[in-house]
């Protein structure tokens, strides 16, 4: 009878937490969060580039906020582990190409609270598939040589697209068809597309869709990329769902190196894979029309562990207290609430491996103080664990290391950085306990 009564309570105790979690969801938004691959501030016309017409990501900014200090780590992997996860890549980050099968990630956490949950694009995280990270479904691309033509998995069964079938198309209506079938439910869509991740393929709207490989796509492609999000917020709106969904756009690092983007302040040269603006300066517009005024301009320091606390405050979802989160959420102040601004952002290059990934010179680099692993930044200013020093808003290329004669202002901030970096372990010493 003990018995029968304890498998009754236990029962009843399931019940009312799933149906806990349901409220939750019930009273969140819905959740898009898309992802441009190598994909710098400057490529887009809200931020002042003049170089590419994107008219769907500027009426994200226009109808909601746009962030002004977004700053991503320099190279896909790390980033994408730190925005699953929460966390700096010193903590849960194992090799390139990975998230370790024990993290526990925002897709867990919203299938938790009641959303269903769904994957598109580009995963490259390891064996472990996104089902097994919280995602209710997939579609992913196994890596090749071109965006036409792609083999994809949808939810565990291998397709090969015809050669015809450009691969971005197929994901956005993968998203749509999501989207459409639980428009009577929450859902959260995290839509890290490939675009535009090199190859430079022509897209379906190139004057020559045939076209060889070539760096002269780079626009094509940014412009179809700002295509695809304008198809899911299209199904947004027809849908009638526009307003209860918390529509997220970003990139996960600068542009590749080599691309030259005009904007209103000068030419940017691609960064991707260094650790200054070039490499990890990246769009971040927010817009949530029920909560988030429109045309609002936001220069709070934002870094890619912000995103699991925001998407968590969105639900109304308390956070694990057994996970030493490392982000802030950047929702509240947003919405009108009182929070204070984030006072620094931390970087790094893949931690474990950085001299087997790319040998010295090739890394983050300065002129005068030679190869830099990570550093600690704020709107202004940038230290990095090697004690270069610089005023970024001044020097941008980081080319000048400010070692004497520091004023007041410079001081008092390379002081502040420094014990802000001094919270951060020895990554070399990490690197060897890794081994």
């Amino acid at each position: 009878m003990r018995l029968q009564n304890y498998v009754l309570a236990f029962i009843a105790a399931m019940a009312i937490g799933i149906l806990a979690n349901v409220s939750l969801a019930a009273n969140g938004p819905n959740v898009v969060l898309i992802m441009a691959d190598d994909f710098g501030y400057e490529c887009v016309g809200a931020n002042g580039g003049l170089s590419y017409a994107t008219p769907n990501i500027d009426r994200l900014a226009k109808d909601g906020a746009r962030f002004t200090h977004c700053y991503a780590q320099p190279l896909c992997t790390p980033t994408r582990v730190q925005l699953m996860t929460g966390l700096y890549n010193f903590r849960n980050y194992t090799r390139f190409s990975e998230l370790a099968s024990d993290q526990q990630t925002f897709g867990h956490l919203l299938k938790d609270a009641g959303y269903a949950t769904c994957f598109a694009h580009k995963w490259q995280l390891g064996k472990e598939r996104p089902d097994h990270f919280g995602f209710d479904e997939y579609a992913i691309h196994s890596p090749g040589r071109s965006h036409w033509g792609m083999k994809v998995i949808n939810n565990g069964t291998t397709i090969e697209l015809p050669k015809e079938n450009y691969g971005p198309d197929y994901f956005a209506d993968f998203v749509c068809d999501f989207i459409t079938r639980h428009k009577d439910e929450p859902f959260f869509v995290y839509f890290p597309i490939w675009l535009t991740h090199e190859p430079f393929d022509a897209t379906p709207d190139s004057d020559d869709p045939s076209g060889r490989q070539d760096r002269r796509h780079f626009g094509d492609m940014v412009e179809y990329l700002d295509k695809c999000v304008g198809r899911v917020d299209e199904t947004l709106a027809k849908l009638d769902l526009s307003d209860n969904t918390l529509f997220i756009f970003t990139g996960d690092n600068g542009t590749v190196k080599g691309i030259e983007s005009k904007t209103n302040e000068g030419i940017v040269v691609g960064g991707k894979s260094r650790l200054t603006n070039a490499g990890t300066h990246v769009p971040l517009m927010v817009r949530w029309p029920d909560r988030i005024p429109r045309g609002t301009e936001s220069a709070d320091l934002v870094d890619f562990t912000d995103f699991v606390p925001t998407l968590a405050e969105a639900a109304g979802v308390s956070l694990p207290q057994t996970v030493p989160y490392d982000g802030q959420s950047f929702l509240t102040r947003l919405t009108g609430g009182h929070a204070e601004p984030r006072k620094w952002v931390y970087l790094s290059l893949d931690p474990r491996k950085p001299d087997q990934r790319l040998p010295p010179g090739k890394r983050g680099t300065s002129p005068t103080v030679g190869p830099v692993d990570w550093c600690v930044r704020n709107h202004r200013w940038k230290l990095y664990q090697n004690g270069a020093f610089y005023d970024v808003q001044a020097d941008p290329l980081e080319e000048h290391s400010i070692a004497n004669d520091l004023t007041p202002e410079a001081e008092e901030a390379k002081q502040f950085l420094a014990s802000t970096l001094g919270r951060f372990p020895d990554l070399k010493k990490l690197k060897r306990q890794s081994k």
